[in-house]
């Protein structure tokens, strides 16, 4: 088992790997409620092995959901399952994650943002938020002013460790999102 599901217990692994497959499903859902043509695309995900001593690290990843009883959702291929999905130079077998889901990123974020506002709700660009304070009247202070809302959700990827009440809990590590224009056949 890993430390995760030793730290916490097998029934809140399996618990929070459920929510996960939810939400990558919540995504598409979503996408097809509110018309956004975000490429939502539920195909799974590859985890290649490119050496032979990475084959453990994948093995070890699918007994772990083995041992919480999602074996179902993962696979493992060996090098020619491996090249039937997919052509990576040295690959030699890999981990199938099935729950994964391709998007558009770009088209997701532009669709839920005129979603948002064709429902009602307001979206403030370009003002950096400086603290915020939760609970019962939730607000938001900015360089231009105070934003106040039923609800407040903080979605701002690495940039929240600028706000000083969050930021000795969130360590930005990385990010990277290609956008081009659509490629052709």
């Amino acid at each position: 088992p890993s430390a995760p599901t030793e730290k916490y217990g097998r029934d809140a692994a399996r618990a929070v790997s459920l929510a996960m497959y939810e939400t990558v499903d919540n995504v598409g859902e979503v996408c097809e409620r509110e018309n956004i043509d975000a490429h939502y695309a539920k195909g799974g995900e590859l985890e290649i092995a490119r050496a032979a001593y990475d084959l453990p690290k994948l093995e070890e990843m699918y007994n772990e959901y083995r041992s919480i009883g999602l074996e179902d959702h993962y696979r493992l291929f060996d090098k020619a399952e491996t090249e039937e999905r997919i052509r990576v130079a040295g690959a030699v077998g890999s981990f199938w994650n099935m729950e994964g889901a391709a998007i558009q990123p770009a088209r997701l974020a532009r669709g839920l943002a005129r979603a948002v506002e064709r429902h009602g709700g307001t979206i403030y660009e370009q003002t950096r938020v400086t603290q915020f304070v939760p609970g019962p009247l939730p607000r938001l202070d900015t360089e231009r002013g105070n934003v106040s809302a039923k609800a407040i959700v903080l979605a701002g990827e690495a940039y929240l460790s600028q706000i000083p009440q969050v930021s000795r809990r969130i360590v930005p590590a990385t990010s990277h999102i290609v956008i081009t224009e659509p490629l052709s056949d």
